[in-house]
């Protein structure tokens, strides 16, 4: 069982609607949150690397790192920070409340 904590999040996608059409990628947190988390840019490779979000930043030993999906970069940041992600819900007209 893991000891990570668990962080609601929605995605986005700049300039495209989904992974494979995006140039970036941000994990914010919260289905209805300001804050982002964390974000990951697509390379001239057609690979990911790590940006800068509002609360997740690369160390400089993975300023460099490749990764081969978005999703991927992200996850590797949030697990460094002791973070595991899970897809925040929108629940409005529902009577519940949004993660």
């Amino acid at each position: 069982m893991s000891n990570l904590e668990t962080v609601a999040v929605r995605w986005q996608f700049c300039d495209g609607y989904d992974e494979q059409s995006a140039n970036e990628v941000r994990a914010w947190g919260g289905a209805h949150g300001d804050i982002c988390l964390a974000v990951a840019t697509r390379t001239d490779g057609d690979r990911w690397q790590l940006g800068c979000g509002d609360v997740w930043s690369p160390d400089i030993a993975d300023m460099d790192a490749q990764f081969g999906s978005a999703y991927s970069a992200i996850e590797y940041i949030a697990t460094t920070n002791g973070v595991a992600l899970v897809e925040a819900v929108c629940r409005c007209g529902t009577g519940g409340d949004c993660d």
